[in-house]
This record gives structure tokens, C-alpha cells and sequence, in this order.
């Protein structure tokens, strides 16, 4: 069974870093990231304008400057080659100094906190295998200072209230609105990412 804080931390605080987006601020324009995300809208996931410029300009120094030129490269891209054509770009990014001391701590404290009843080995398979999957190659796309404030998130949770405790830090931290279902409010429609 997948726990859900570790969709959640994993393939959401991350990934939601990773949707508006070496070191960051470098090229994305959000004005055209968002023309994209308009385009790309759907009933499920309605286009806000405010919105998107606003994560948008939070995450941009998050990811890699490579990774934001590669996220520019695939607004060229029809809405349905959008999340194929991330996780392409996503194979020119150098993987943060710390990013798998991040996973080791964060499967630590999942074993800890007993969340989904799975063991260290358990996590860190489950982690891998979402790095493996469509979507997951960019999650390490961000930079070492954004990995960085995920570990140090992480390490003020307390166990009973792991998932909200972690999502309040991350969006004090990095200005990122995680929610509950591993997603988070951008509306960046990518295929997931």
C-alpha cells in the first residue's frame, strides 16, 4: 500500500515545485507558461490567471535553470506531449548535492511515524519507482536550496500530524499550496506533473 504523505512529499511538494518551473531563476517565462496552462485548461482543472502567475514567480527559483529552459522548449508542444516532453528535458538536470540523503530522511521518518505500515526498504522502492515513472525524472530538477528546505521541513514534523505539519512548512517555505492528494493548486496542466 502507497502512503499517502509519501505521494503527497514525493510526488507532490516536489512535483508541484517542478510544474512551474545548476541553480533557479533562469529563463521560464511565466507569461507564457501560463498562456499554455490557459490553453491546456480543462472542467478539472479550470485555468486561474492570478493563479498561475503567482506560482509561477514563487517556483521559479526552485528548478534549474536547464530544467526551465526545457519547460520553454515544451510549451511548443501540443497539451497531451507536455508531460513526455518534461520528463525528456528532465534528463539534461543534475540531481541535487543532497537530494538522496532527502528521500533516505523522508522514508526514515515515514518507517518512524509507522505511515502505511511499510518498511525502509518498502519506501525507498516506493521512491524510486516514482522517479521512475512519467513525471517523476523531473523531480530532480530542483536545486540544492529547494532540497534543501524540504529536508529541513521534514525534520519539524512530528509523527501525529505528519502530512499537515510537512505541507504548512513547505508552503511557509517555498510559497508551495500541497494538498492532500499529492497535488498542488498550480494549474499547470502537464499530464500530472
Amino acid at each position: 500500500m502507497k502512503p499517502l504523505v509519501l505521494c503527497a512529499i514525493v510526488g507532490g511538494a516536489i512535483a508541484a515545485a517542478v510544474a512551474c518551473g545548476g541553480a533557479g531563476g533562469g529563463t521560464l517565462d511565466c507569461a507564457k507558461m501560463c498562456e499554455k496552462d490557459k490553453e491546456c485548461a480543462t472542467a478539472s482543472k479550470p485555468y486561474d490567471d492570478a493563479t498561475c502567475q503567482t506560482e509561477c514567480e514563487q517556483t521559479k527559483e526552485l528548478v534549474q535553470g536547464v530544467f526551465q529552459e526545457a519547460i520553454m522548449t515544451c510549451l511548443d508542444k501540443s497539451c497531451s506531449e507536455q508531460s513526455a516532453c518534461l520528463d525528456e528535458g528532465a534528463k539534461d538536470c543534475e540531481k541535487p548535492a543532497d537530494f538522496d540523503d532527502f528521500v533516505n530522511s523522508l522514508c526514515t521518518k515515514t518507517v518512524q511515524c509507522g505511515i502505511g505500515g511499510i518498511t525502509l526498504a518498502q519506501c525507498t522502492s516506493l521512491a524510486d519507482g516514482a522517479l521512475s515513472q512519467s513525471g517523476g525524472q523531473t523531480l530532480v530538477c530542483l536545486t540544492d536550496a529547494a532540497v534543501s528546505t524540504l529536508s529541513t521541513c521534514l525534520e519539524s514534523v512530528q509523527c501525529p500530524t505528519f502530512q499537515a505539519d510537512y505541507q504548512k512548512c513547505v508552503a511557509a517555505a517555498l510559497g508551495l499550496d500541497v494538498t492532500a492528494t499529492g497535488g498542488s493548486s498550480s494549474s499547470h496542466n502537464d499530464g500530472g506533473i
